[in-house]
């Protein structure tokens, strides 16, 4: 193993039981992208038993190295069915540890965030794969699933979303917060866990994911549920500097507006967050090129993505509640959205649209639909008895 690794590791080991937060956060957000640029840009980061006792005997440490390690193998490899299980297993043993020993240990915002986010898109890419397993190509694969039913479970991942809002008193501080209540009031409801800022910060990242995880499933009474304490908290100095969170908060309330047919709404949060990636497009573009020439990942670039897929969903409420726009997001919406497509959904409202003109309209929504919804996912496994049945 390269030294520069291996004093990775050490750093990370020591900067988390001595407390050295600011230390982490460094380690966490330029040595450890550094180092996969450098040395796993087209290899895998080291499995934890590599680095010996010294990283394995530590649960902690252990459980956050091996979240490293899944996450750059997920983005940068093909995960095999054991891969899904162990990584699964980490995060496991991550909730389960902050769970059973709520000390001082805490993590830099962003790592938290990136640990919500992560949970949520491995689940989502297991029920995909879950989804191409037939009994005649992957008979042993069913049949540890059926052994083991709580993999990537999709009652499993809400309930570790609902645990920490729960033992974070989030909610309750959110409507302390709301009601004008002083920061001693708010510190007696939090109590001494959810004081604490890790389970404050990750109490909130958790509603974001159960907006998300509701979203992806279809339930979108209770996506808008998992935020009705939130309020004016999305501006919280706190939660805010994350972009990650920020951007894709609006992105899934926009997204839950609208398939609820509240398009007045959807367009309001969509054209809110859409006006705040146009102020930082200009940052986000200069960390996406720096990332590029220093072959690292960069967020950035993912988060002007999105931006895109919301002007496409913007575009569909606009043209299903017509609404005045800013400028600046007039402008940008036809830049963003085909200029074929934009001027067919925009006659939607045409009350004398013919067949033809009727099935235009729709492919045209269709098309926008398919490029910027979420992926939903299948929340339970396929029925493989009917299938192998079938099949006989």
């Amino acid at each position: 193993l390269p030294d520069a690794v291996r004093s990775f590791v050490a750093r990370l080991a020591r900067d988390v039981s001595e407390c050295k937060w600011l230390d982490l956060e460094i380690v966490y957000e330029e040595v450890y992208p550094k180092l996969t640029a450098s040395y796993f840009s087209k290899s895998l980061w080291p499995e934890a038993e590599a680095f010996g006792p010294d990283l394995t005997e530590d649960p902690l440490i252990c459980i956050l190295y091996k979240q490293l390690y899944y996450r750059h193998l997920f983005a940068n490899g093909t995960p095999s069915f054991g891969d899904y299980i162990d990584s699964y297993t980490v995060y496991v043993d991550f909730f389960n540890f902050i769970f059973s020993k709520p000390s001082d240990f805490e993590l830099p915002s962003q790592w938290l965030w990136d640990i919500v986010d992560e949970f949520i898109w491995q689940f989502q890419a297991f029920t995909q794969f879950r989804a191409t397993l037939t009994p005649a190509s992957h008979p042993d694969e069913i049949a540890e699933l059926c052994e083991r039913p709580d993999i990537w479970n999709v009652h499993n991942v809400l309930n570790a979303f609902y645990s920490v809002a729960n033992i974070s008193a989030i909610n309750e501080q959110l409507i302390a917060k709301k009601n004008g209540a002083s920061a001693d009031e708010i510190a007696e409801i939090a109590g001494p866990i959810g004081s604490r800022p890790l389970f404050q910060v990750l109490g909130y990242f958790c509603l974001i994911g159960l907006l998300r995880t509701h979203a992806i499933t279809g339930d979108y009474h209770l996506a808008l549920r998992s935020l009705e304490h939130l309020g004016g908290s999305f501006n919280d100095p706190l939660f805010r500097p994350v972009n990650g969170c920020h951007i894709t908060t609006f992105y899934y309330l926009g997204f839950t507006y609208m398939m609820l047919s509240r398009y007045a709404d959807a367009i309001k949060t969509f054209s809110s967050v859409l006006m705040y990636i146009a102020r930082l497009r200009g940052v986000f573009a200069r960390q996406a090129a720096a990332a590029a020439s220093a072959g690292t990942a960069s967020n950035a670039t993912a988060l002007l993505k999105l931006g895109d897929k919301m002007y496409s969903l913007l575009a569909v409420c606009n043209a299903l509640c017509p609404t005045k726009l800013e400028d600046a997001l007039v402008v940008n919406l036809r830049e963003k959205v085909m200029p074929d497509v934009l001027q067919v959904i925009n006659s939607a409202s045409s009350t004398t649209l013919s067949r033809g003109g009727a099935d235009e309209v729709l492919a045209a929504f269709e098309k926008l639909f398919a490029y910027a919804a979420p992926k939903y996912v299948e929340p339970v496994a396929p029925d493989w008895e009917q299938m192998d049945a079938d099949a006989a």
